[in-house]
């Protein structure tokens, strides 16, 4: 028995903080309708894209909990809230207000609050629960727009030793489990590695499970929910074609690929035909398994080709980046430079589609987690180098597209590489007026976005307009000798003046060492 005052035996409060009330957070659960209603949402917009649960079994318990809460056990409860806080999560505040009469940040502080009181009267840091650990994975799910990168690695580092300890790395196949529990559980696991995976990204550090351990571990099966049962004694058929868990195994394939090719994509000793190779290899690949059978008017289906395709831009960003080169790209020719800044339109043209789409509204919580900022910084660094054209016009309206879509990246007080990202922007743009005035183009027309750019760059004091360093380009008319990014002053990351901007070792350092640490953000819709 623990002494008053005294050190708890549970140190889940250390995680989630407070102390567990049975009495606080059930009375805190919706009524039946709202219940419902979070079900169907959270059916919708957040279980396409994690699938940790087996719907149909937990729809039973969304309907128990509204004739008597009291009659589920306390890891039930927990997932119950865990999807309530999800659900509300990946809703808009107007759809919040007009479904459930309240702002969406007064229903996520709740039910995130919730969920945690849950928890911790669940165990969850003493009992080797399945269902909590369902329950802690959702709860990371819906704190990754409220809490900072470096608190939503820890917690995911968290559900890897829970996993860990339930032998979720491990391959049951042989084991004493029915055929619907190792389902859910490579399911489950799967969905946690992608978490850690991007926690540490975001956090700017290693994920702490390598998915080179997972390289062999079973994918789940091609099945919807309706194919499972926790009854069944045998197997069913895997389907060819798409079912409820392709934007998923997508994913889970992308993750098993880069855990064996992401060696060879950075290496110098590799070359650049031998990783194209290996990269339209597994295009093939995905495109016989996936791609082929999407049909893009079903939400789920459009998500999961622009996201695979953003993928496979992403990984000839990798292939071919500057610093694959020996001399840190000063020998890269010109060709390589116009396929680096297609590549990275095309990354930020399919998130700029699917900000757009309003049948992908409900994964817009997705899009902002995964927004791929560094090929918006890649498109910016080369859009310097382009003849005016198309394809650089294209650019510019994407620029204005992503700053409507994102708009923290201009916010007051956001982070420092948000602030960088907003000086690359005007550097872009202020070389894009000097190359127009210097060949005698028409002037062209300042976008809002820009103008409210250079106003807070003005009030900035280390902010020169420098035409030396900006009168870059390509082709007739512009510069003789383009610069390249390493003729550049090399600056240090604490050091960020003017010039840093269009630095490769500059963006790498910045970009890699803690992209995201900065103060959380709300990104209410």
């Amino acid at each position: 028995m623990e002494a008053s005052g005294g050190p708890s035996s549970d140190p889940s409060h250390v995680l989630l903080g407070g102390t567990p009330s049975d009495s606080g957070y059930r009375d805190m659960h919706p009524q039946p309708m709202h219940a419902f209603s979070l079900w169907q949402s959270f059916l919708q917009n957040v279980n396409p894209l994690s699938k940790v649960i087996h719907s149909s079994s937990v729809q039973m318990h969304v309907i128990e909990a509204g004739r008597n809460l009291d009659s589920l056990d306390r890891p039930t409860v927990a997932l119950l809230f865990a999807i309530y806080t999800a659900a509300v999560m990946s809703m808009s505040d107007e759809d919040c207000s007009t479904t459930f009469g309240e702002p969406q940040k007064t229903l996520l502080s709740r039910y995130l609050f919730a969920t945690q009181q849950a928890l911790q009267a669940a165990g969850v840091m003493k009992v080797r629960s399945f269902t909590l650990l369902q329950a802690f994975t959702l709860h990371i799910i819906a704190a990754r727009q409220l809490y900072n990168p470096q608190a939503i690695w820890l917690l995911s580092g968290t559900a890897v030793r829970m996993g860990q300890l339930l032998g979720l790395h491990q391959n049951p196949a042989s084991s004493e489990l029915s055929i619907f529990d190792v389902q859910m559980q490579r399911r489950v696991w799967w969905q946690i590695l992608l978490i850690d995976a991007r926690g540490a990204q975001l956090a700017g550090s290693q994920s702490t499970y390598q998915f080179s351990d997972a390289a062999n571990f079973p994918l789940p099966g091609n099945f919807n929910d309706s194919d499972l049962s926790p009854e069944m004694r045998e197997e069913p058929v895997a389907h060819n074609g798409p079912t409820e868990m392709m934007f998923c195994l997508l994913r889970y394939e992308l993750g098993r690929f880069l855990s064996t090719a992401a060696q060879t994509l950075n290496s110098h000793d590799v070359s650049l035909q031998e990783k194209d190779r290996l990269i339209s290899k597994y295009e093939n690949r995905i495109e016989c398994m996936y791609l082929r059978y999407c049909d893009t008017a079903l939400p789920l289906h459009l998500l999961s080709s622009g996201g695979a395709r953003s993928a496979l831009c992403k990984m000839r960003l990798m292939a071919h980046h500057p610093c694959q080169y020996q001399d840190r790209g000063k020998s890269m020719p010109q060709s390589e430079h116009d396929m680096l800044f297609v590549t990275s339109l095309k990354m930020v043209e399919y998130d700029v589609l699917g900000k757009s789409v309003r049948s992908l509204d409900g994964f817009g919580w997705h899009m902002d987690i995964f927004f791929q900022l560094d090929a918006f910084v890649f498109m910016l660094i080369e859009l310097r180098r382009q003849q005016p054209g198309t394809q650089v016009d294209k650019a510019w309206q994407l620029v204005e597209d992503v700053f409507k879509y994102h708009p923290m990246l201009a916010e007051e007080g956001s982070s420092e590489l948000n602030a960088e990202v907003c000086k690359l922007v005007v550097r872009a743009w202020e070389s894009r007026e000097f190359n127009f005035v210097r060949n005698g183009f028409e002037q062209v027309i300042v976008p809002p976005i820009i103008g409210k750019l250079r106003s807070k760059l003005t009030e900035t004091p280390d902010y020169e307009y420098d035409v030396g360093a900006i009168g870059q380009g390509s082709g007739e008319g512009f510069t003789d000798t383009p610069l390249t990014m390493h003729e550049m002053e090399a600056m240090q990351t604490d050091n960020m003046g003017s010039s840093a901007v269009a630095d490769w070792d500059f963006w790498d350092n910045l970009l890699q060492g803690g992209m995201h640490s900065q103060e959380p953000i709300n990104y209410s819709k």
